[in-house]
């Protein structure tokens, strides 16, 4: 099913650009490079520290923080969810 939905994208034109999904991506196909070994983080990275309440702020919102961590610094991960990755500081 994906397969399809592929192959039809490629025959796809936006609006009224003249070429085709597949031929500009068949132009752009040999300027692309391979993705690195290494896992790495998509999301935004952020150092708070978690409040006496057992909260930490990112941007205009604020999240829980498991209890045993008050007062320490974290590594927060933003990006479709909000990871608080261990304890350093």
């Amino acid at each position: 099913m994906v397969e399809r939905w592929d192959e039809e994208d490629e025959q796809r034109r936006i609006r009224s650009r003249p070429r085709t999904n597949g031929e500009l991506f068949a132009v752009e196909r040999p300027l692309l490079r391979s993705l690195p070994d290494e896992p790495f983080e998509t999301g935004r990275l952020f150092s708070r520290r978690v409040d006496r309440h057992s909260q930490i702020s990112v941007r205009t919102n604020r999240y829980s923080a498991p209890v045993r961590l008050i007062g320490r610094m974290v590594r927060v991960v933003s990006a479709y969810s909000l990871a608080c990755r261990g304890r350093y500081g």
